[in-house]
């Protein structure tokens, strides 16, 4: 067993302004952190799983699913989720945060619908085929990955990209998380609607305001979302609430009276039952047991 794989996983820098990537066998990592993944938490970088076989489960407080394979999975930074990956699967993981990839200057990932800013994972189902490719790609990246970044940045971080746009082109012929035929304009609706939600979700909390913005009625709103999110327009906006409530408890030393005003929220008691009606822990709780997995 790799230590460095271990050590690397568990305890990523934790300053965003240094550039963290990870590229594994998904045997090694999730050997290395079984325990870890069984149990419910939350990570600070994006994780991509290219699942080539195997038994994988991915559950959510409000769902739990057996992933099918192959396929990639990718699993965005602050999510509160637990993942059961049988010893016998076969894949690999590409893991990295924001200041690998530029986040700031990087319009092209912004657009990507992959890291979903909600609860539910997103799944690009692959043919065997395609995932051998992936496999490739992904291998490639391996004789580049030597634990340091050092000069290997640049030329990682263009791999990295091209698994992205290759995922992006693929997903027109396969949609996320959902083996159904969907309108293109669907995926449209739902880009646009996340992209106003990650920008006024700490003002505005109501379907049809959104709705309104995308010229199309609350109903539509919500059958787009159910079709390829799984949940409704405003269980998409709890959950952007949810979980950056959960990011400020995890990242920053705020008060949850300053974390209520911050999302918008003026009544922090009000706040502090919303809180724990979805979650079913209180701040406090939820602050405790995020650096308790920390230690």
């Amino acid at each position: 067993m790799n230590q460095d794989i271990i050590n690397k996983y568990l305890n990523p820098v934790k300053n965003t302004e240094q550039p963290f990537l990870l590229v594994s066998e998904l045997q090694q990592l999730c050997s290395a952190a079984r325990d870890a993944n069984n149990t419910e938490h939350s990570h600070d970088f994006y994780t991509i799983y290219l699942l080539k076989e195997g038994d994988v489960n991915y559950s959510t407080a409000h769902l739990s699913e057996k992933i099918p394979t192959p396929g990639l999975l990718f699993i965005g930074p602050g999510i509160l989720h637990r993942m059961e990956i049988a010893p016998t699967s076969m894949g690999s993981t590409v893991i990295f945060n924001h200041a690998f990839i530029n986040l700031e200057q990087s319009t092209f990932f912004k657009d990507l619908p992959f890291f979903s800013d909600d609860q539910i994972y997103s799944l690009l189902p692959l043919t065997s085929k395609s995932a051998d490719e992936y496999e490739n790609l992904i291998q490639m990246m391996k004789n580049e990955y030597h634990g340091e970044l050092n000069g290997n940045g640049l030329l990682l971080k263009n791999f990295l990209n091209v698994l992205l746009l290759k995922a992006q082109h693929q997903l027109h012929e396969s949609p996320l998380h959902s083996g159904a035929s969907i309108p293109s304009s669907h995926h449209s609706t739902l880009l646009q609607f996340k992209k106003l939600l990650g920008e006024q979700f700490n003002q505005t909390r109501q379907v049809a305001d959104y709705a309104q913005q995308l010229n199309i009625q609350p109903e539509c709103l919500n059958e787009v979302t159910k079709d390829l999110a799984g949940i409704t327009a405003s269980e998409l906006i709890r959950n952007k609430i949810l979980n950056e409530t959960r990011k400020l408890l995890f990242t920053t030393n705020l008060s949850f009276k300053e974390i209520a005003l911050q999302l918008g929220f003026e009544d922090t008691a009000y706040f502090s039952r919303y809180f724990k009606k979805h979650t079913g822990q209180t701040m406090k709780e939820f602050r405790q047991h995020i650096q308790n997995l920390s230690k």
